[in-house]
């Protein structure tokens, strides 16, 4: 499934809607229009086949139709977030031109890094202990993951799909191809929406489906009021596992939809599993079966587990990405880094991370640069976060912490000095005073035995 011929058979259909935001609806023919421009505009500043552009942005219109230019003309573009480390992006990427909405800058490389062979879209993702890494994808492999994850929701001509996250998110860039190659509509918002809000937005913009972290799903179970649309039939959970208590729950909070625990990541260019509806009473918990030609094991380190044994999730492919940035030999499977476990007819359920790295509602966090900046704060002699179980968040970090001697924990300046040094959804949401740090137990970091002395919310 080739993206680009997909969008030339959509720009065809003059009122075909592709794009909506909170404030313009996007035609396929007006979203090529921007597409041409900027291939023009390309072209005439000398852009050549084989170069590297970096698509610097938020929303759709910075991201998308960038893009897509940058395919037309066989250069290779990565989608860098503007509120990202730039330099550092920038720095692994090393592109001959960016474009933002300043405009297009031509840009001289500062070396003559190599990329993996028919690498057509870079996207960063956060390696071990949040160290960014460039994922190379193909655009074949995304087209294929977007058409199989379409077949499986039942996306068709018409329907209007809701992701309430930006378009420099991957999960938003995937769902966005996978409305492309169905005929449906991505609609975006600015993000933020939750409960009633959520529902409001749905209603007005006619949505038929929705895609989001377990806790947009929660908040909507306990907080929401609003009746949804009879149009609305299909609820994506990504980002994280769903409790099978919360999934019987929206079923009585909105019957008549269908809801869809997954699994996904950048490296599969989307989706790697799907939990089917009809097996979701008899397997609470589960993210479901691979989907397409995907084909999961778990691995421990005696070999293949057996089943219902825990180990680390391993994916190949025809979608799975080729290498990471610096990498020059194409990968066959991918160890995604992940624990988890199948039954015996091959249903998986996640556990946890092997490294450091948990998500927090939906978005990846490192609890080891968590723990650095704490300790970079001078006033702890120790210090250890793990993960807790959130209503909302899912899991959220929790810091451990042994203050010097003679001094007095103090949460506000702490949070204070941490907002200076890490991401707001770093910061810790508990604290615990104590005389002894946790004992995790691997390889769920969430999985901790301690008697605080004190607990600070």
């Amino acid at each position: 499934m080739d993206l680009l011929r997909k969008l030339e058979e959509r720009t065809s259909l003059k009122s075909d809607v592709l794009l909506v935001s909170e404030t313009s609806t996007l035609s396929a023919f007006q979203f090529n229009e921007g597409v041409t421009e900027i291939a023009a505009t390309l072209t005439g500043r000398h852009a050549k086949k084989g170069q590297r552009i970096a698509v610097i942005g938020q929303d759709a219109r910075e991201i998308l139709p960038p893009l897509f230019a940058a395919w037309t003309l066989g250069m290779i573009p990565a989608i860098v977030s503007s509120d990202s480390d730039l330099a550092t992006l920038l720095s692994m990427f090393d592109p001959q031109w960016t474009v933002d909405t300043a405009g297009i800058l031509e840009r001289k490389p500062t070396s003559s890094k190599a990329l993996i062979p028919s690498t057509e879209l870079v996207l960063f993702t956060s390696g071990p202990k949040g160290i960014p890494l460039g994922a190379c994808l193909e655009r074949e492999g995304l087209g294929q993951n977007a058409a199989a994850t379409g077949k499986v929701l039942g996306l068709r001509a018409g329907d209007r799909f809701l992701v309430n996250a930006p378009l420099s998110s991957q999960s938003a860039l995937f769902h966005f191809f996978s409305c492309l190659v169905s005929g449906a509509a991505l609609v975006t918002t600015r993000g933020g929406q939750y409960g009633d809000d959520l529902i409001q937005v749905i209603n007005l913009q006619r949505c038929t489906g929705f895609s989001g972290s377990p806790v947009y799903l929660s908040r909507a179970i306990q907080t929401t009021r609003r009746e949804i649309s009879p149009a609305f039939r299909s609820w994506v959970v990504s980002g994280d596992s769903l409790a099978g208590a919360d999934l019987q729950k929206a079923r009585e909070k909105f019957p008549g939809v269908t809801f869809y625990p997954t699994y996904g990541l950048t490296e599969v260019s989307g989706k790697l599993c799907f939990l089917d509806p009809r097996e979701q009473a008899r397997r609470p918990g589960s993210v479901g079966k691979a989907i397409g030609d995907f084909e999961i094991t778990i691995r421990t380190p005696q070999g293949s587990a057996q089943a219902l044994e825990s180990g680390e999730i391993v994916a190949r492919g025809p979608s799975l990405f080729l290498g990471y940035l610096g990498e020059t030999s194409i990968r066959t499977e991918f160890a995604t880094g992940d624990i988890g476990y199948q039954d015996a007819d091959g249903f998986l359920w996640l556990e946890g991370r092997r490294d450091d790295i948990i998500k927090s509602g939906g978005e990846k966090i490192s609890l080891m640069k968590i723990q650095e900046a704490i300790l970079d704060l001078g006033v702890f002699s120790e210090a250890s976060v793990v993960a807790i179980e959130d209503p909302f968040l899912g899991k959220a970090p929790c810091a451990f912490i042994i203050p010097k001697k003679g001094s007095v924990f103090n949460r506000r300046a702490a949070v204070a000095s941490l907002r200076a040094l890490l991401p707001l959804n770093h910061i810790p949401k508990r604290w615990v005073v104590t005389d002894e740090l946790p004992t995790v137990s691997a390889p769920g970091l969430h999985r901790i035995r301690i008697r605080p002395k004190e607990i600070v919310s």
